[in-house]
This record gives structure tokens, C-alpha cells and sequence, in this order.
């Protein structure tokens, strides 16, 4: 690896480094302001914050530009080697290879020697090259860049691994212009965590957490008055004295259909311009987007480890007509009709509203949407109509009891039958299975490994991992509910922070043990089950599990564990019985009920069914786990 990757001299082109919106305000700028994303945020999205603050900043009347330096960072040390830094959630290896720029002779590991071995990292000597070679040319070339145009105020926002690296540019930038005024927010600025970071970091000025689209013009006003800073609510900033004083928070945006769509054009010039994306069609980008803020969930029951929405869970949305109309200037301005919403759940009323008109001949979009897993099959089909090609839905387990501890409202089967539906309707799944929950038991995960090996006709989850513990989840927050034998900080923050630094007040993950949970030998049965399940996935030929109905037949062709099905043919009751558990899962009294039968013979035909694998059951309910042949 060598710098000659790395930004000429002069930067981008002239006129792909930033837009700026001069031309729409006639009177003079009310000042300027540089809005930069650091490293690391993934090469494949720009940033919405920055885009969509860029847009507010113009509309009071000021000069913006932004600068999605992640992009410079990652054409430098190679896009493969920076994409894996920037996806990994384990150790923090983007905050220390930043830490010594942005620290100094306070930075805790200097030579980069102790992270290495307390970790054990076997890329050594790419690391420290990266980190001695590669990150102080990046933070001259970026500082240089946001100096030239001349700002004000420069911005910066953080979320998991940027800070260092935007504490790093802002920390040379102040070097070069003494008197620009350095804005931090994000969610690692987020509450008390603001206050340890104005203390320890001079070179932050002003941290403006919460949400801050209304929040923001205020403090442009202040800094262009003078007028002083104690109106701005979420503002941390220094009294006289030096001392840090944090504001009143930020109201919550009620008016979101209010702001401005996010301006991305810089991200795509600048991507273009280092190779990382080619010429037209933008097809491996997803454009950030955003109709919906909170959680509907969440405001009836916060799932344990969430650490979301710090604030509030508010949910509000935005009108269905304003989305489809956002939706169609981002394809306009940046030829992708690839999209990503930001919301942390899709607004129910959407079914009726946007996705209907998401369907229309004259618009086809490829959208990914976070959603609650207990949809319908009606609903699952309006969403592939609609083009909303991968989802999110939060399914974390296959087993109603562990389901109940992390306070999710769902039943295991119901999460099963979401994965049929979207496998059916061609919808990718992303999806984890969570353990490590208080009162979880063995039984929990044996019963899943055995369910899973009858699965391998539907997406496998991506891992099994212990959860995360979050700053502002309840697992963080409520310690009677969920009593710990301990919670430190994240361990590389020992090789990123300096010493004096308070790392409980400015961590976001936690290392930490709970009581009432189970030893790590317990979940040695569904790790290896849900490694056959994404080996099967590896094969040369796909696993399959149809069936063909007609009145009082069934055919299942069993394709699982080989690629020449088996097939099997079930008649009269059996096949009835099938066929009322194709929509969703039902108890036995209800599926004899419902088809006129006495119980104890619908009791034998599900015995049947379950023994040839085409039945899953669970706490008293059964689902037929075949997908229809035929699309519906």
C-alpha cells in the first residue's frame, strides 16, 4: 500500500468537491459552514446527516458545503480493508488508528503496540502502517480541504467509529483557521455523554445533541449574532469560567414533512471521482432516506436491549405523498433507485398510504425498511409490490420465551412464518439470533437447533451473537430489572481514550456479565446449527420445500437436504389440516374448530405431519413450513 492513492494536491475537481447553494440566496451568506463525514461510515451510504443539515444550514441563509472525507480516507488505505473496519462492532479499530491524531501525547497507546496484543490482531503490520502512514496524511489532506472553503463553523457528526477521526480533523483544522468554530453532534454526543467530551477535547466547541433540525438554525443565529448560547436547546458549550453547561434537550420534531430532501451530490461526485463508484447507474448504493422517527413499539414496551432513540420513542411519520415525492428527486438528482430508510420501524398506516402508491406501473424502487416481524401475508405481499425488496424485521429469535424476555410482542412462529412469506414473495431477511437474556434456559436453544435443521429452505440468520450492551437500553439503564455482576466500558477504549477521561460517561457499548443467564457451552447446539444452516446456503444447488394444493390434496416436494426432492402426498384429513396452517400458525382446538373435526384426530394427523417434517410446532401452535409453488 502507498499514499499514491491518496487525494492530489488540489483536491476534487472544481465543482464536485461540495455543493453550496449560493445561487439560491441573493443577499449576502449569513456565514459558512462546512459539514464533514468522517471515517468510518460505510463507503456504500452517504451520510443523511450531513446531507440533510447541509440543506437546513442554506435555508437560513447560509453557505454550506459538504464533505464526505470517509470516502478520501478509504481510497487511501484501500475500500476492502476500510469496509471491514467500518462493519465491525467488536473492537474499535477505527477510533485507534485515529486516536493518536486526534489526542496527541495523551493518547493511552503511542507506539500502537498495546491494542495489538491485547487483542491479538494478526494484521499488525497493516494496522500501524495505516495508522502512522496513511492517517496523518488523510487528516492534512482533509483539514486542507474544509480550510480552502473558508468556513465559519465546521460540523461534524459521529455515530460508532468516527469520532476520533472527526476530533483528529477538527483538531488540525483549528490549527489552520484558530477561529473557526467547531460543531460536534451524533449519537456518541448524545445526553451526559456530551459534557465528558466538551471537558476533555478543547478542540470541540459546541455539542449540539438531540434532534436537531430545528435546533440548528437557532445556533447558526447564535454564532452569527454573538448573541450568546443559553436559548439553544441540546446545546453543551463553555461558560465564562471555562465549565462545561449543557442546555435544556432538544424538543422532539413534531412537523418532519418540514424538511428539506438531504443533498447527496457532493457523496456521488466525490465516490466517482476515487473509482469507488463508476458511471451511471448508481445499483450498489443505497440512498438514505427518512419518513418516520421513533418507535411505535417502543413507546408500549422497549425491547430490553435496544439503545435507540435515547431521548424518546416517539413515533411521528411523515405523509405518505411527501415521501413518495422525496423519493422521486433523490432518483431524479443522483440516478439510483436503490433506497434505504433510516427509520427504526415502517409506520403501520404505510400499508394503506405509500405502499399502494410505491406499486404504481410509473415507479419501481428498490427500498430496504426496518419493520415488525408479526406481518401478515397480505401485508408481506404488498410489500414486494411495492418494491420493498429487503427488510429488517427484528426477529432476533424463533422461541416465544426468549421473545418475551427481550419484550418483543411476538410469538416464535410468527417470526417463522415471516421468514415463509418473504422467502415466497423474494424479500432478503436480515436478521441475527440474540441469546444471553436473563431467565433464558437450554430448553430455549435445543428447541431452536431442532427446529432449524427443518429450515434450511429459508434465509439462515447472518450469526448468533450475544447481545450488545447499549448505552440507553434497558439492560444499561434498569439494573433492578436486569441486576449485573459487573458493566465496564468496551475494552479498546483503554487504547483509544486519554486516561483522564471518564469512559463510562462517553462509552456506547459495554462489556459486562448479567445474573440468571447461561454459560457460553450452552448455546453450542445452536451455533452449529445455524452453521449448517448457512453452509447449506453455500451449496450448488438451493434448498427447497414446496407444496401443490388442490381441495383435499396435498404434494410436498423436499428438497432440504437434497437436490433431488423427495416427495410426499397427504389426503383427506392430513391434507386439511395442512392446508389451515398455510397463512398462519393455529392451535389444534382452533384447526379443529375451523374444519368441523374432532380434536383427537386433528391431534394425529399434526403428530403425522410434524414427524415428516413439514409442521413446526411451538407452545401449542403449528405452521406448515412448505411454500406455495405457485406465486401469490
Amino acid at each position: 500500500m502507498t499514499l499514491e492513492t491518496s487525494l492530489p494536491e488540489a483536491g476534487l475537481p472544481a465543482g464536485a468537491r461540495a455543493t453550496d447553494g449560493e445561487a439560491a440566496h441573493a443577499a449576502p451568506p449569513a456565514g459558512r459552514i462546512a459539514l464533514i463525514a468522517a471515517p468510518f461510515n460505510s463507503v456504500r451510504r452517504p451520510s443523511i446527516q450531513v446531507g440533510l443539515l447541509s440543506e437546513i444550514a442554506r435555508e437560513a441563509g447560509w453557505h454550506a458545503t459538504t464533505h464526505h472525507l470517509f470516502l478520501d480516507f478509504a481510497a487511501m488505505a484501500s475500500p476492502d480493508f476500510y469496509e471491514a473496519v467500518a462493519n465491525d462492532r467488536g473492537v474499535a479499530v477505527g477510533d485507534w488508528l485515529f486516536s493518536l491524531a486526534a489526542f496527541g501525547d495523551r493518547a493511552p497507546d503511542p507506539t500502537g503496540e498495546k491494542l495489538i496484543a491485547a487483542f491479538d490482531r494478526r494484521d499488525r503490520d497493516l494496522l500501524l502502517h495505516v495508522r502512522t502512514e496513511v492517517v496523518p496524511a488523510f487528516v492534512e489532506l482533509a483539514a486542507a480541504e474544509i480550510a480552502r472553503a473558508a468556513p465559519d463553523v465546521a460540523g461534524f457528526t459521529s455515530t460508532f467509529q468516527q469520532t476520533a477521526a472527526a476530533i483528529a480533523i477538527g483538531r488540525r483544522l483549528k490549527q489552520m483557521l484558530p477561529d473557526v468554530v467547531t460543531v460536534y453532534g451524533g449519537a456518541n454526543f448524545e445526553r451526559e455523554m456530551a459534557r465528558e467530551w466538551l471537558s476533555a477535547v478543547p478542540e470541540i466547541d459546541l455539542i449540539l445533541s438531540g434532534e436537531a433540525d430545528r435546533t440548528f438554525p437557532v445556533l447558526l443565529g447564535a454564532i452569527a449574532d454573538g448573541a450568546g448560547f443559553d436559548k439553544v436547546r441540546g446545546l453543551a458549550w463553555r461558560g465564562s469560567d471555562g465549565a462545561p453547561v449543557q442546555n435544556p434537550p432538544a424538543p422532539l420534531v413534531t412537523d418532519l414533512d418540514r424538511n428539506p430532501v438531504p443533498d447527496y451530490q457532493e457523496y456521488f461526485a466525490r465516490a466517482e471521482y476515487f473509482g469507488i463508484l463508476p458511471p451511471g447507474l448508481r445499483n450498489d448504493i443505497r440512498v438514505p432516506f427518512e419518513s418516520a422517527r421513533g418507535c411505535w413499539w417502543g413507546e408500549n414496551q422497549h425491547c430490553t436491549f435496544c439503545g435507540l432513540n435515547a431521548l424518546s420513542m416517539k413515533f411521528r411519520s411523515k405523509p405518505a405523498e411527501k415521501v413518495l415525492e422525496e423519493l422521486g428527486e433523490l432518483a431524479r438528482r443522483h440516478r439510483s433507485y436503490h433506497f434505504e430508510a433510516v427509520d427504526n420501524i415502517i409506520d403501520r398506516s404505510y400499508m394503506e398510504t405509500l405502499l399502494p402508491r410505491l406499486s404504481r406501473p410509473d415507479v419501481n424502487y428498490d427500498l430496504f425498511y426496518e419493520v415488525k416481524s408479526n406481518l401478515k401475508p397480505a401485508d408481506m405481499a404488498a410489500l414486494a409490490a411495492a418494491g420493498i425488496r429487503t427488510i429488517q424485521p427484528g426477529i432476533e429469535s424463533l422461541s416465544t420465551d426468549v421473545l418475551k424476555l427481550m419484550r418483543k410482542g411476538v410469538r416464535g412462529l410468527d417470526n417463522l412464518n415471516m421468514l415463509r412469506w418473504a422467502a415466497h414473495h423474494g424479500i432478503a431477511v436480515s436478521w441475527n439470533v440474540l441469546w444471553g437474556f436473563p431467565g433464558e434456559s437450554r430448553e430455549d436453544y435445543d428447541a431452536q437447533a431442532a427446529l432449524f435443521a427443518k429450515l434450511h429452505h429459508l434465509q439462515p440468520p447472518s450469526a448468533g451473537i450475544r447481545i450488545w450492551l447499549e448505552r440507553f437500553s434497558p439492560l444499561y439503564k434498569d439494573e433492578k430489572a436486569f441486576p449485573r455482576k459487573f458493566r465496564r466500558p468496551e475494552r479498546s477504549l483503554d487504547f483509544i481514550l486519554p486516561p483522564e477521561m471518564d469512559k463510562e460517561q462517553v462509552a456506547y457499548f459495554f462489556e459486562y456479565e448479567l445474573e440468571n443467564t447461561l454459560p457460553k457451552g450452552a448455546y453450542a447446539k445452536i451455533e452449529a446449527a445455524i452453521e449448517a444452516w448457512k453452509q447449506a446456503w453455500m451449496q450448488d444447488w438451493s434448498p427447497r420445500l414446496t407444496y401443490f394444493s388442490a381441495p383435499d390434496v396435498v404434494t410436498v416436494e423436499d428438497a432440504r437436504t437434497s437436490a433431488e426432492p423427495a416427495v410426499v402426498r397427504y389426503r383427506g384429513r392430513e391434507a386439511r389440516v395442512f392446508q389451515s396452517i398455510i397463512e398462519k400458525p393455529l392451535t389444534a382446538a382452533r384447526i379443529a374448530e375451523k374444519l368441523g373435526e374432532p380434536q383427537n384426530r386433528v391431534d394425529r394427523a399434526l403428530r403425522l405431519l410434524a414427524a415428516d417434517g413439514v409442521v413446526a410446532a411451538e407452545g401449542g401452535l403449528f405452521l406448515a413450513l412448505p411454500l406455495p409453488f405457485k406465486p401469490r
